[in-house]
């Protein structure tokens, strides 16, 4: 009855008028005929922050379907990777001095700030948090005298227009959970091939190619030694990431950085000083020669008139000395020589396609001979080194080839002729098919020094 009669008493007292002026104020007058103005934001924000943790009204609630990472306050580095799936179903893997002690499964519960976690095999026994809301990529939680920080990784692939707007096609930069440096680059091109390059790339060091395919979010990879296959959740259009076995690293993200295809294209000749380039001669089987030699100890320096790197047939790497004792496909001797099969192009014995990687191969026989019958031949001297020069008589381009002869033991040899390994091995396989030529001679011929070092020029459709 008191209670009534204090409220009836303050009622008598104020008049309330509300008055629409700002978003935010209502206007309170008083039976003096004087106002208060009550910031009525004020008010709503602090019931939130006492009532519910949250800090704001359009904070109350969150997203939370999702991959995030967990610090503690006070320590620095990852703690934890949480993952909330969009069925109720999620995981949690703790992380102790950097070293993942395993992952929990789980099933959780969000009702406004309130999370509810059932481990898998403690069901009985929930965890219960109530979460602070900073915003929809951050969230907090205090247990006793620890602070945990959630920041959000990523928000799953549960959006069919992320995956339905998702192309792989282009350039990626790969990133070892939460570290800042890129550790590898991805090339997929459009016609199901690729490579992978890992960061930073050092001078001379190779691409590793594959072939590719993907099915809806499973990404299938073959490499020249086996395959491969991830379940890729897509984050958008530029963004994806796959679970890891490797200890080094518990989860990968890529990052796109190029959209093209990126495939070497075709030229009648060099645009600019960025080799190597496809020269287009119009040949009937739509091959393209490139315009310079594979030089893997100096790849800055390539360029039509370098001679490029020597290499033993089926050997990927220059060294010193070249002959049958350090020529790795043998025993030491020419009559124990490895069949290395009828054509190495695209293998792990074509140094073309592992250093450039690609569509780019060595020249098969049938290609060496279709430049040669559909080129006129012509000895030159291009920037003050003999070349041969191969003018189409298709289209009118042309690419020189330097004479960069061959090495042997440990000298170089026959300087004024050309030597060019092709793909192709024999029957008999000590032979393999050369493209050679010299000042008054073009041709292509078998021989058996595969242990000698010959230059490459490699070709692609």
């Amino acid at each position: 009855m008191k209670k009534q009669l204090l409220l009836t008493t303050f009622l008598c007292l104020l008049s309330v008028v509300c008055q629409a002026q700002k978003k935010y104020e209502m206007v309170i007058e008083k039976t003096d005929g004087t106002n208060i103005v009550v910031n009525t934001e004020d008010i709503v924000r602090t019931y939130f922050r006492e009532r519910t943790g949250g800090e704001t009204p359009q904070h109350a609630a969150i997203d939370i379907v999702g991959t995030w990472y967990v610090y503690e306050s006070d320590v620095a580095g990852l703690d934890g990777i949480w993952t909330f799936n969009a069925d109720g179903i999620g995981t949690i893997e703790e992380f102790y001095h950097g070293e993942s002690e395993g992952v929990d499964k789980m099933t959780y519960e969000l009702t406004g700030t309130r999370l509810l976690i059932y481990l898998e095999g403690e069901e009985d026994d929930p965890l219960e948090f109530d979460i602070n809301v900073v915003s929809n990529d951050e969230f907090t939680w205090t247990d006793g005298h620890d602070t945990l920080t959630f920041k959000r990784h990523d928000s799953g692939n549960e959006n069919p227009s992320d995956i339905a707007d998702f192309n792989i096609v282009g350039k990626w930069h790969q990133y070892a959970d939460n570290r800042q440096e890129a550790s590898a680059e991805w090339m997929f091109y459009a016609d199901g091939t690729g490579y992978c390059v890992p960061l930073p790339i050092y001078p001379g060091e190779g691409q590793d190619p594959f072939t590719y395919s993907i099915d809806n979010t499973t990404l299938t990879i073959r490499w020249e030694d086996g395959t491969s296959v991830y379940e890729i959740h897509i984050v958008s259009a530029t963004e994806y990431w796959y679970d890891n076995d490797s200890s080094w690293a518990k989860k990968l993200t890529f990052k796109k950085v190029d959209d093209g295809d990126n495939k070497p294209q075709a030229f009648l000749s060099c645009p600019d000083d960025h080799h190597p380039h496809m020269i287009d001669l119009g040949l009937p089987s739509g091959t393209k020669w490139a315009c310079c030699n594979v030089d893997t100890d100096h790849p800055e320096n390539q360029s039509p008139t370098n001679y490029g790197g020597y290499y033993a047939w089926g050997e990927t790497e220059i060294k010193a000395t070249y002959d049958w004792s350090t020529y790795i496909h043998c025993d030491g001797s020419e009559s124990t020589i490895h069949d290395l099969g009828g054509d190495i192009a695209g293998t792990q014995y074509d140094v073309a396609h592992v250093k450039w990687g690609g569509s780019w191969v060595m020249p098969s026989q049938d290609q060496v001979k279709e430049l040669i019958n559909n080129c006129t031949y012509e000895w030159t001297s291009e920037n003050g080194v003999q070349c041969g020069k191969f003018t189409s008589k298709i289209n009118g381009f042309c690419v020189f080839m330097p004479a960069a002869g061959s090495r042997s033991g440990d000298g170089l040899r026959n300087i004024s002729r050309g030597y060019y390994w092709s793909s192709y091995q024999a029957e008999t396989y000590y032979y393999t098919c050369d493209l050679y030529f010299r000042s008054d001679d073009v041709g292509w011929v078998i021989d058996y020094y595969r242990e000698t070092g010959r230059t490459v020029r490699p070709v692609s459709k």
